[in-house]
């Protein structure tokens, strides 16, 4: 099966990634993140995360998506896999590339700062780690505001969490922790909580599990495919876009209630991913009758297992 991999940009968003049916999962999703985006999407269609899936998710705040206000009463303590971002000292980076300054599983910062995920380039996308001075103590959920922008690194949570599902005009939003462990074996505390590593593993965040069923998230956003599971992440395009049959390139560039996967698993997508529904793999239903429901993921929790997408055998 092919992996994705998952970056925030903007809201949620991942790039699309396309690969062998099983996992509808996409590139990432989450805030104004790397890929994935809390205004954006979460990259990514799940076709190629799913063992039957399409590809998918940002970022944002992804990422993307995501505890980010997810109001899932699911359950899901399955870590999510993930790969490390480390640079490798045997690998010469191109001019330009800047070292992670620090780890956000260690936060191996001087004291009174924390290590903070942030884009090095002021874009729109996290693309490196470096080390913030404190400004303020929020914890698990706490409300809390972020400075200049969503990835400036800046905000006002504590050491080990960062400011999640931000809104864009008031800049508030709540505190998540950063995943535990190390890159390789990563994990969440907080129950309930997945892992998820979009943006090239420059974000390792926790985000609460949803249904794609029951879209059980916070209003404005869609229970996306991420990491082997599911997770709200914020609806970045109007909503006369990412519709049925939409093309998409983010994992939450799709209304809620519907998946974005390849086009290998769609007979009339003029991109290389667009939307279609989720469906009950216990009760396959679809719509458009050249579709069946076909599973999103080849390995999923077993509160999971039943969820599908309607596509066809690429």
């Amino acid at each position: 099966m092919k992996k994705c991999k998952y970056t925030l940009y903007l809201a949620l968003a991942l790039p699309a990634c396309t690969g062998t049916p099983a996992t509808t999962g996409g590139s990432g999703a989450t805030e104004d993140s790397g890929h994935t985006s809390d205004d954006s999407g979460t990259s990514s269609s799940t076709a190629g995360h799913t063992s039957s899936t399409t590809g998918t998710s940002s970022g944002s705040e992804s990422s993307s998506t995501s505890t980010q206000g997810s109001t899932s009463e699911t359950e899901s303590d399955t870590p999510t896999d993930t790969s490390t971002s480390d640079p490798d000292p045997f690998i010469t980076y191109p001019d330009g590339y800047m070292a992670p300054e620090c780890s956000t599983f260690t936060n191996d910062c001087p004291e009174g700062q924390k290590c903070m995920p942030y884009a090095d380039d002021g874009g729109s996308a996290w693309n490196n780690l470096g080390c913030f001075d404190l400004m303020g103590d929020g914890m698990l959920e706490d409300p809390c505001s972020i400075v200049d922008s969503r990835t400036s690194g800046k905000d006002t949570c504590a050491a080990g969490f960062m400011c999640w599902d931000v809104d864009p005009e008031t800049k508030e939003g709540y505190c998540t922790p950063f995943c535990q462990g190390t890159p390789e074996n990563a994990y969440c505390e907080p129950e309930n909580y997945m892992c998820v590593i979009p943006s090239e593993g420059v974000l390792n965040i926790c985000l609460r599990p949803c249904s794609p069923l029951l879209q059980d998230c916070a209003e404005g956003q869609g229970c996306f495919p991420v990491n082997n599971s599911y997770t709200c992440a914020p609806v970045p395009v109007p909503d006369d876009q990412g519709l049925e049959g939409d093309s998409c390139e983010f994992v939450n560039a799709c209304q809620a209630g519907l998946a974005c996967v390849g086009a290998e698993f769609l007979t009339s997508c003029e991109s290389s991913s667009c939307c279609t529904p989720f469906c009950d793999l216990n009760n396959p239903a679809c719509e458009n009758p050249e579709t069946t429901c076909r599973p999103v993921y080849e390995e999923a929790p077993d509160w999971a297992a039943h969820i599908g997408f309607c596509g066809v055998m690429p």
